[in-house]
């Protein structure tokens, strides 16, 4: 932004410092040190246009600018590399058709053999790219009258000489047999290209397409690890189970940490050869991450790397993610969409594969490459050089391919508009109230939202109703629900580990609505199980739209995919709304896929229209689907080995060490069925498995041991530790110091702890192990470290984890969540998918049968069934329980004495223990000094359920 200073203005000479470009609450400006010497955005942009229209200012390129002040009155031959075509291209901006003519005439000769083609627009051969400049900077004409040439860059320019030919690479010799017959000829084709491009890549392909598989068959050839993935919270469990699935004979299942909480964070011995974890926890942890030596770098669903219009402004996730990126030898970003809004969107992703690609900064290629204004902020819109960017994109680091290129046998797709009629809606012209008028657009068209959805209802077996509203999805929930009908809802607040069970029933089972938030949808869901989606209000932007109407638009789908969007004649938000989401979706796609497109869309208007052309469309049958391949592996002789992975719970089989296969337990139990010496192995061992508790089967999975398929379990009894309930910190004595965690949006914590002398200075010491740690800066005896990340306490996860466990009921609770999964480990109740369902109820009633349906247990505690009925929440449900009470010394304790149980299970356990501890107490036993001390710990406390408990 600085070139658009004059001379002299660049530099303040009051306090000898440059003014830069800044985006205050009042506008855009230009701030130096001292106060009084800001320069107005406005002021500057008007001298800029006024020298270049008087011919003053000679400059390399004119920006496109619009608004008050623009350069629309500036004549502009626009010079563009086409990379793909290996040409350039000539074309005119704010000129006249027989002014273009003109120019073109004047020409020389050896530049005359030149290609018309589309939109008035000239094509030379790349090799007469400086003639052609130095020609046009010769015809630039005089003051008052000139043309300004807008050349390429000079990475652009030095980009030709960069870009080759793909290399023929032979992927059987860098990829696993397994991974590299699974692969499609697409896929290895975007390996091969991802290669090329020297493991720095954006696969861009649309979704659907199989751009996981790809990145994974990257990391193998490249033997790109340590590998850090980076993906949304809900697909951390698919990026491993991918992993473990085709990668095993290049990895251990140790070798990959899946990290879910701050206390799965690596120690300094852990050296894993790949980490997934989520946007949010590479945030928390971002120290950490930052102290290790990635070799590259996977970022899953790369879009939400947003490039805001200042850096500063970005999230800390995009910030620590560019920087890693750029500094890692491999760095692969994944996105079905690469732009959500405009072009602009594309700079933090193209930045960190390709530094310096696009430019030193956001400004200098917004300048360049798209139209923007200043009325007073900055903004942003499409993109004024389209060729030269989506070739260059093509040429250097970005891989897209549609699903009408790759997937030939997938249905086909259809959008349709459905208008209805309501009155004009005043007010909602006034855009400062943008965010209530697009809450209560869908309230004035409710009951034909409602008719439409009762059309499809008795049209189509299973549709999706998206909304993004949670009013209007709780609309739409009630009206559903008294239409009888089966469903679930996936809203934001629905838990992860519920919409896998959630989904299956959708998509498997006999569920017949799915009520969908539009942003909870984008990742991570599968709806192939409906071909028929009914968006009830606009979504928020083009890319959430494409995201969505994937989820039931991608492999496995069998039927023709039929999408109504539902627009409203009388609101005027509807008809901005949707043409927004057209213009974005033009802009994004000239950019990703070198073409002009708007939205594919048929309309339908009124009700009745509507009503008559929903029963009248026809659906195409299903198919069936292919029945399952069995692995040949029934001829071994030697026992095999199995063990459960931690990670993913996927059963992996080992025969004299060497790794045979990978099964998920639905995969697992396709083989009981079958003869052979493997499926009778592999049920014995799955028998054994269903004989162990889940407690013991949660041990099992975590106790990284290979076993025969007729191994026996030897429980481990927990030691008798305290019967004080949560630890307390002991007196320390020594070099003490004290640790200050100072959390924003939380209370400060201030917790005591040693320090150990080292030569010329001393180190802290983790609290729980005492292992010694690594200090960034000097502490001594008696300081106070303020610190915003409570790891640096610890010397891992595991140490922070166990330490947190035994001081708080709910750091037990996230824990026992986290390996349990809501299970109950006595009735096998899935108290998750309860909550889940009970919140989602929208009447006492339905929650009543929700309860008798899933637990009827709980009809034997009035108090409790009252409680969850009136009030859901998980604590209602379910409670983190002491294996081996606190009465009996089980106080203080990890993980291995905690375990789920639904509040049905722990009053009757509660029950139980009291009756033990009334009969030890009541014995009568020799009155001596020990007795009389221990009669303390034995004596029935108060009770910790209100349930029905005998009188004794």
């Amino acid at each position: 932004m600085e070139q658009l200073l004059r001379r002299g203005q660049e530099y303040c000479f009051d306090c000898c410092s440059q003014r830069l470009f800044r985006i205050s609450r009042f506008g855009c400006v230009f701030e130096c040190r001292c106060p009084d010497g800001i320069l107005n955005m406005q002021s500057v942009l008007r001298d800029y246009v006024a020298e270049l229209n008087e011919g003053e200012r000679f400059i390399e390129f004119v920006p496109v600018i619009s608004g008050r002040i623009s350069t629309h009155n500036c004549k502009i031959a626009q010079v563009e590399i086409d990379f793909t075509n290996r040409c350039v291209r000539l074309g005119f901006m704010n000129m006249t058709t027989s002014a273009s003519l003109q120019i073109m005439k004047e020409l020389p000769l050896s530049l005359s053999e030149s290609t018309m083609i589309q939109e008035g627009c000239l094509r030379y051969s790349i090799d007469s790219l400086d003639l052609l400049l130095h020609e046009l900077r010769m015809l630039s004409g005089e003051s008052g009258n000139r043309l300004h040439v807008n050349e390429p860059s000079r990475g652009c320019r030095e980009a030709i000489s960069t870009v080759k030919e793909n290399k023929a690479v032979h992927l059987p010799d860098l990829l696993p047999p397994k991974l590299m017959a699974a692969l499609h000829r697409h896929q290895a084709d975007g390996i091969c290209k991802a290669l090329s491009f020297g493991g720095r890549a954006m696969f861009a392909d649309e979704m659907g397409v199989g751009k996981t598989l790809q990145a994974i068959g990257t990391l193998a050839a490249l033997n790109a690890f340590p590998a850090l993935i980076v993906c949304p919270a809900a697909l951390r469990h698919m990026w491993a189970d991918e992993l473990e699935k085709w990668l095993m004979d290049v990895l251990n299942m140790d070798d990959i940490r899946v990290i879910t909480s701050s206390s799965d964070f690596l120690s300094r011995s852990d050296e894993p050869k790949v980490v997934v974890t989520s946007f949010h926890m590479v945030s928390l942890l971002a120290n950490h991450m930052k102290s290790r030596q990635w070799s590259s770098l996977v970022v899953d669903e790369s879009h939400i790397l947003h490039t805001s219009v200042d850096a500063s402004c970005d999230a800390h996730y995009t910030t620590l993610l560019c920087e890693l990126g750029r500094r890692t030898k491999y760095c692969l970003l994944l996105t079905g969409t690469p732009s959500l809004s405009t072009p602009f969107d594309l700079f933090n992703q193209v930045d960190t594969v390709c530094p310096g690609l696009l430019g030193s900064s956001r400004f200098e290629f917004a300048l360049r490459y798209c139209r923007i204004e200043f009325s007073p902020y900055f903004r942003t819109f499409e993109c004024t050089r389209s060729t030269e960017l989506h070739s260059l994109l093509n040429a250097t680091c970005m891989i897209r391919r549609l699903k009408s290129e790759t997937l030939v046998d997938l249905p086909t797709k259809q959008r349709v508009i459905l208008r209805i009629p309501t009155d004009a809606i005043r007010g909602q012209k006034n855009k400062s109230l943008f965010q209530k008028a697009y809450s209560d657009n869908w309230i004035e068209s409710r009951e034909k939202i409602l008719d439409i959805v009762d059309l499809l209802l008795c049209k189509h077996g299973k549709i999706v109703l998206f909304a993004h509203h949670l009013n209007l999805l709780d609309c739409l929930t009630t009206y559903v629900n008294d239409k009888k009908v089966t469903w679930i809802r996936i809203d934001g607040g629905t838990p992860m580990n519920s919409r896998v069970e959630l989904l299956s029933r959708f998509n498997d089972g006999d569920v017949s609505v799915a009520l969908v938030g539009i942003t909870a949808c984008a990742v991570g869901v599968r709806l192939t199980g409906a071909s028929c989606a009914l968006f009830a209000e606009l979504p928020p932007d083009i890319g959430w739209m494409q995201q969505a109407e994937d989820r039931l638009h991608r492999p496995g789908q069998k039927n023709h995919v039929i999408l109504y969007y539902i627009i409203s004649t009388g609101s005027f938000f509807d008809g901005a709304q949707f043409s927004r989401l057209s213009r974005c979706f033009q802009a994004v796609r000239r950019i990703t896929d070198g073409v002009k497109l708007s939205l594919d869309a048929s309309y339908l208007s009124g009700t009745a229209p509507v009503h008559n052309a929903l029963l009248e469309e026809e659906a195409t049958p299903s198919a069936g689907h292919p029945a399952p391949s069995f692995l040949d592996i029934s001829g071994l002789s030697a026992p095999l080995l199995f063990r459960i992975s931690h990670n993913t719970g996927r059963i992996h089989v080992v025969h004299e060490g060497k790794h045979l296969t990978s099964l998920s337990t639905p995969e697992a139990q396709q083989y009981w069925r079958h003869d052979g010496e493997f499926p009778r192995q592999l049920r014995d061992y799955l028998s054994h498995v269903d004989m162990l508790s889940p407690f013991e089967r949660r041990r099992l999975r975590t106790a990284a041991a290979w076993l025969p398929s007729n191994f026996t379990w030897r429980p481990v009894r927990a030691p008798r530790k305290t019967v004080v309930r949560y630890a307390k910190s002991d007196i320390l004595l020594g070099r003490v110091f004290f640790w200050k965690v100072v959390k924003r949006n939380f209370p400060e914590r201030t917790y005591g702890a040693l320090l150990v002398p080292l030569e010329t200075h001393f180190l802290p010491v983790c609290l729980e192990c005492d292992s010694t740690l690594v200090a960034s800066e000097f502490i001594s005896p008696g300081s106070v470290v303020r610190i915003d990340d409570d790891t640096r306490m610890f010397c891992s996860g595991a140490c922070r984890g166990v330490f947190f466990i035994k001081r708080s009921s709910s750091a037990a609770r996230r824990g026992v969540q986290e390996v349990d999964k809501g299970i109950c480990s006595v009735c096998q109740v899935d108290c998750e998918l309860l909550y889940s369902l009970a919140v989602a109820a929208t009447s006492r009633s339905e929650r009543e049968d929700i309860l008798d349906r899933l637990h009827p247990q709980l009809r034997q505690h009035p108090v409790l069934f009252n409680r969850i009925v009136e009030h859901p929440t998980p604590g209602s449900i379910w409670n983190a329980d002491h294996i081996l009470a606190v009465s009996q010394g089980g106080g203080s304790s990890d993980l291995d004495n905690l375990q789920t149980l639904c509040v049905a299970c722990h009053a009757d356990k509660t029950v139980s223990e009291a009756r033990v501890g009334y009969k030890a107490v009541s014995e009568k036993v020799p009155r001596t000094t020990v007795n009389l001390a221990s009669l303390h710990f034995l004596s029935r406390g108060v009770r910790r359920v209100t349930s029905a408990c005998p009188t004794v």
